[in-house]
């Protein structure tokens, strides 16, 4: 079957189509209003030297202006942004960080703007984004001031974390809305042009059923009405 038939079919029985197409939706219209929402929070942190490790680089400084911290004064920033980052969109931490809370979080970084992380919490209700984002700020500062302990910096000289921009009041929005209208949509129409195929191939195949008994019934007659008349002809020739 062409896709040329598939469209005759559904010509012949309209009717179909406008069935199972209003009832997908009056489905849609359900789904839309069923729709649950999400809100998102949004921040941006900052990571830059401590005054503890500002004031251990100075010159006039017990240290003479040399700190043991490794991560240096031009790229330190920059880089345990990067890694903040990185880490916060491991599983691992993330869920350290977010100690069972309700939602998801996610952490972005940008070359253009090196010492920043844009933080993102998504959950279900405007409360729990925004205590997302809370803890997620809390455990942004406790990661970055671990990776550097690690590296074998000293506690009074670290790198830490700032609110570059705090966060934004909780956005709400219908993510599964649209999905859920189109998916439905879709599923309407092929299951009105499925519908309409087979109703149309049964249709089709009942008449050619009901031509074949007219013909063989129509055949039977015709040989009915010769028999007599040769059984005559028979008589008067012997």
């Amino acid at each position: 079957m062409t896709f040329t038939d598939v469209l005759r079919a559904c010509a012949r029985r309209w009717y179909v189509l406008v069935l199972v197409l209003a009832l997908t939706a009056f489905g849609a219209v359900q789904a839309h209003r069923a729709a649950r929402p999400s809100y998102t929070v949004t921040a941006t942190l900052v990571v830059l030297p401590s005054p503890s490790l500002v004031q251990a680089r100075l010159p006039t400084s017990g240290s003479g202006g040399l700190t043991t911290n490794p991560f240096n004064a031009q790229t330190g920033g920059s880089t345990l942004a990067a890694v903040l980052a990185d880490a916060l969109n491991t599983a691992v931490v993330r869920d350290q960080v977010l100690a069972g809370g309700r939602g998801t979080a996610s952490a972005g970084w940008d070359n253009q703007a090196a010492q920043l992380v844009e933080l993102s919490t998504v959950s279900s209700s405007a409360e729990d984004a925004t205590e997302l984002m809370t803890r997620l700020v809390a455990g942004a500062e406790t990661e970055v001031a671990r990776v550097q302990l690690d590296a074998g910096a000293p506690a009074d000289q670290l790198f830490t974390t700032a609110v570059g921009s705090p966060a934004d009041y909780p956005l709400r929005s219908y993510p599964d809305r649209l999905r859920s209208v189109v998916g439905l949509a879709l599923v309407g129409l092929l299951a009105a042009m499925l519908a309409a195929v087979l109703l149309d191939r049964l249709v089709l195949a009942g008449a050619r059923a009901r031509s074949r008994r007219r013909r063989r019934r129509a055949a039977r007659r015709d040989a009915a009405q010769v028999a007599p008349g040769e059984a005559l002809v028979g008589e008067r020739v012997s």
